[in-house]
């Protein structure tokens, strides 16, 4: 798992509040190699935009599965 972070995130990283309920509220991540989505679901919770990218066609379709039923806002490829 890799998450790329543009510069301007990582500055803006530092002007949040970490006991925030949703401190990466506003960030776009994109995790790599994101199996199942185990982290990709926790940092979409904590209001990251997540697009999880995995070679495995099977991953992502486990993946997509949980983003369904979790209600939450994240994207696999």
């Amino acid at each position: 798992m890799v998450l790329i972070l543009h510069s301007h995130t990582l500055h803006s990283q530092s002007q949040r509040d970490p006991s925030s309920a949703r401190p990466f509220e506003g960030l776009r991540l994109i995790d790599v190699g994101c199996g199942g989505g185990l982290l990709s679901e926790p940092l979409a919770r904590m209001g990251a935009t997540v697009t999880g990218i995995d070679a495995v066609e099977k991953n992502v379709k486990i993946a997509r599965l949980h983003a369904v039923r979790s209600s939450l806002t994240y994207v696999y490829l």
